[in-house]
């Protein structure tokens, strides 16, 4: 209903827009007329096919570290330089900002740098456990990453140290570039109304008309991110959200206008007219993945 009040105002040059049942009615002002917006009973929610909103997607940090690149870990010499720099790397990571909240201090390395197969291992088990528990913290993410956690066993030999750190490489890399996906789950209904108000009769009529073209307008004009994907003339008025909001639309479907015209009305001065209809907005829900295996009540999408 902001966003309405908003776009309304930018069209009805002159005319007070407000989102409350106006105190003195019969008084409307400004002389130019009186607008009101407001929702009517209560919102409905409706169940739909899950379905992907893209351009809602964020990243998880702030900004992004730099790849991991040393070679994949064949033998000793390849794992250990490939640990050590996945431990520097993360190190780094950890305690970036702007890149996180708040630097990660729970979280460091407390092994020294690999230098042999007994190193390399305790090296590698405690990133093990030390990684994934720094991607699910929410004290220095926005949302948690548990997509890019580390699944490989813990490292005992030779060949069990290669798999881990190769492991841990890969789900740092995935982890820098870590975003979380927006999908449209529930549409909620809510009844509105506008009234027009105005202490003349021409005034009513000509505020009425102006109101008209606005909630008619195209979405070229109301969102024109949505041109490529919308017609350029559209039966409901699409109106972009801002703040916890952003990225998402609320579409208004109007049924109709009529005035509201009676003897008592006309005799104290007060011209008015009602519009009717009816606002549509996704619900978004948040998830690591970027297609669904599985949806869970209450509702996680995997």
């Amino acid at each position: 209903m902001t966003a309405l009040a908003v776009w309304l105002r930018s069209q009805l040059s002159g005319v007070k827009v407000s989102d409350r049942w106006p105190d003195t009615p019969t008084k409307a002002d400004p002389p130019t007329g009186l607008v009101t917006c407001l929702l009517v009973g209560d919102a409905s929610e409706f169940w739909t096919q899950p379905a992907r909103a893209e351009h809602l997607d964020k990243a998880i940090h702030g900004a992004t570290s730099a790849r991991i690149t040393t070679a994949l870990a064949e033998d000793l010499p390849t794992a250990i330089a490939r640990l050590n720099a996945a431990r520097s790397s993360y190190q780094a990571h950890r305690i970036a900002t702007p890149t996180h909240l708040a630097a990660d201090l729970a979280n460091t390395i407390s092994e020294p740098a690999a230098s042999d197969l007994d190193t390399a291992i305790d090296l590698a088990n405690e990133m093990r456990t030390d990684v994934p528990t720094h991607e699910a913290s929410t004290s220095v993410h926005s949302t948690a990453d548990t997509r890019n956690t580390i699944t490989a066993a813990g490292a005992e030999d030779l060949p069990t140290l290669i798999t881990l750190t190769n492991a841990i490489v890969a789900a740092l890399n995935a982890h820098y570039a870590a975003k979380v996906f927006a999908w449209r789950t529930v549409v909620v209904e809510q009844a509105v109304q506008i009234d027009t108000w105005a202490t003349r009769d021409v005034v009513r009529d000509d505020l009425r008309r102006r109101v008209r073209e606005a909630l008619n307008a195209p979405p070229y004009l109301t969102a024109p991110l949505l041109n490529a994907s919308e017609d350029p003339v559209d039966q409901q008025l699409v109106l972009p959200l801002a703040g916890d909001y952003e990225g998402a639309y609320a579409r208004f479907m109007f049924d109709g206008d009529r005035t509201i015209d009676d003897e008592g009305a006309r005799s104290s001065g007060q011209w008015r007219a009602m519009f009717t209809g009816r606002l549509d907005v996704s619900d978004i829900r948040w998830a690591n993945w970027p297609a669904i295996t599985e949806v869970t009540a209450p509702l996680t999408i995997q």
